[in-house]
């Protein structure tokens, strides 16, 4: 369906904003949509690769390297799937990536430029034993308004770190944002990975202006804390600092907010993919390749269900076996996907939002356990009732879902293991219902007489519930009751009614015993054989002799006159029959 139009094999491009327009055709086959990915490789050992993801109807993010220009267009609010970069390697310090969160839908760009020291427009980051070994200008089209908790990803060379004296990585490397222009401020900064000849550093943000990397000579006390060793490229590489050499395939790139990056060798690498929108939610699709048995690679999905209430931040998937290429397919809905199963609220309590992952043309044993990284919205929380920690990933296999292990992260985001890949329930422990006691407001009544039946219900389940009471007299239902009980919450509830036939009752509500009754008829009153009526339905049997809807219960007697009675009516019948044969002999 794509063929390339434009011949740049052997094109050479100077380093003075030198460039080469490439031109691709689309003639379509089939009807749906079109998608592709165009690898160009060079021989700069800085970015020697770039992916670029082309579709003819989803929205394409575009990445312009030299100074890192990023556009977003057909925005989705929320957080966007991030932007991985190679630049500024032989520096000392440089951004490798950032992950923007923006609460409008309007398109917008972002623009970073690094330099050694301040712009004149910018007052140097002065602060006593710290060294800046970079500055960073991050700008965007949007408002500070739409901005909220972006993530920036930056290096600092083991070169510089060691130059400037300093001793603890964990602590002594700090991104100072300068808001107001007027001086710098601390970000909180989190030593997330370390290579060979680097440490990489995360940090958050609400706003986007300029900022300084900063390295300080006071050696303080840290916790301890583990990194992802060759987390980023620079596993393998040389002396002179080209840490990024990309040995890998190519991944796919951008859309309604993603990057496009490439996919190569170390145990973790980040890729992410377009988003587009699909029927109660919304999907991000990557083509990978080149991946090796052990790599670890994380998809930032960032694909939300309608109206945001669940959202899958990213997936990382173990590798067991090298797989040359494959597309990762991430939906997340609010929709139930075509052939899983209609939720069961005994099995997975609400339900908060289904996700679809597939990948292509792999086989179960070439991937090992995956991680789901996702959250679920505050207001959806709270429509169902339901705290954080009792937040389950259930995977659905032929039909049954199953529980995995859910861990709760804070602030409403949640991390679940997967040993593979289908159809994803997000949903909530389920209610657990009990009669935890129960007794009857009296032990013996007349016939006909009301008598009252007290319960506490308990829900030491994960979700509010409705449960209906039904109170029994030997198993035959007298009434019922439907009450709502929330996640770990009780409620006492009285049920009453009346039995027309006298006996001894074993009373039960939901089969749980809550005692016995006496039924004790009027004095002198002689029931035909022990039975209410000798009507079949209105003694409580339909035609095919079951008992019948509010049918009197059966006593457990032989009879209302109590055990025996029987008995001497037949040793009386027998005796009348003897006395009349004694008579007619005489007659005789």
């Amino acid at each position: 369906d794509f063929e390339l139009e434009t011949d740049i094999d052997g094109e050479t491009l100077t380093p003075d904003g030198d460039s080469v327009q490439i031109d691709v055709s689309l003639t379509p086959s089939s009807r749906g949509i079109k998608t592709a990915v165009l690898s160009i490789t060079t021989n700069d050992p800085r970015q020697s690769g770039q992916a670029v993801f082309m579709s003819n109807s989803r929205t394409i993010v575009n990445v312009d390297f030299g100074s890192v220009n990023a556009t977003y267009e057909n925005v989705n609010p929320g957080q966007q799937p991030g932007i991985e970069f190679n630049r500024g390697l032989e520096t000392n310090a440089s951004l490798r990536g950032l992950q923007p969160n923006v609460s409008t839908s309007e398109d917008f760009s972002i623009r970073t430029e690094g330099s050694a020291s301040n712009a004149s427009s910018d007052p140097a980051l002065t602060r006593d034993n710290v060294s800046a070994v970079r500055y960073i200008n991050a700008t965007t089209t949007t408002t500070t308004d739409n901005l909220s908790e972006n993530e920036f990803r930056f290096r600092v060379s083991k070169a510089a770190f060691a130059a400037a004296n300093a001793s603890n990585p964990t602590t002594n490397v700090t991104l100072y944002h300068n808001g107001t222009g007027t001086g710098y401020e601390e970000l909180e900064t989190s030593l997330v990975a370390e290579t060979r000849t680097a440490y990489i550093y995360e940090a958050t943000t609400d706003s986007f202006s300029a900022f300084a990397v900063g390295v300080d000579s006071q050696d303080e006390e840290s916790d301890e804390q583990t990194v992802d060793r060759g987390d980023e490229t620079e596993d393998d590489t040389t002396e002179d600092d080209s840490e990024d050499g990309t040995t890998g395939g190519a991944a796919g790139g951008g859309g309604g907010g993603g990057g496009g990056g490439a996919l190569v060798e170390g145990p973790q690498q980040t890729i992410s993919g377009q988003i587009s929108t699909i029927s109660g939610g919304q999907e991000t699709t990557v083509s990978l390749s080149g991946a090796n048995a052990g790599d670890t690679i994380r998809v930032e999905a960032g694909t939300s269900s309608e109206g945001g209430e669940a959202t899958v931040e990213s997936v990382d998937i173990d590798f067991a076996e090298s797989v040359e290429s494959t597309n990762v397919r991430i939906s997340t809905t609010s929709s139930k996907p075509a052939g899983a199963p209609d939720p069961d609220p005994a099995q997975t309590g609400d339900t908060l939002g289904y996700v679809e992952t597939t990948v292509e043309g792999v086989s179960d044993t070439a991937i090992g356990q995956s991680t789901f990284t996702f959250s679920v919205s505050e207001q959806r929380l709270a429509q169902s009732d339901t705290a954080p920690e009792n937040v389950r990933l259930y995977r659905i296999v032929d039909g049954e879902p199953t529980a995995l292990p859910t861990e709760h992260l804070g602030n409403n985001r949640f991390e679940a293991v997967t040993s593979g890949f289908s159809v994803f329930l997000i949903g909530t422990d389920a209610a657990d219902i009990s009669i935890a006691s129960g007794e009857l407001d009296q032990t013996s009544v007349q016939v006909g007489e009301t008598f009252t039946t007290s319960v506490t219900v308990r829900n030491d389940g994960g979700t509010s519930s409705d449960v209906t009471l039904a109170l029994e007299a030997n198993g035959q239902s007298l009434t019922t009751e439907t009450v709502s009980i929330a996640a770990g919450d009780e409620t006492s509830v009285d049920l009453s009614a009346s039995i027309d036939q006298a006996g001894t009752y074993d009373i039960t509500v939901n089969g749980s015993p809550v005692g016995t009754l006496e039924v004790a008829g009027p004095e002198g009153e002689v029931p035909d054989e022990g039975t209410p009526t000798t009507d079949s339905e209105s003694a409580g049997e339909s035609d095919d002799g079951t008992p019948s809807a509010g049918a009197t219960p059966t006593p457990e007697t032989d009879g209302v006159f109590g055990p025996g009675f029987g008995v001497i009516v037949a040793l009386l019948a027998v005796l009348v029959a003897s006395l009349l044969a004694v008579r007619r002999r005489a007659g005789e």
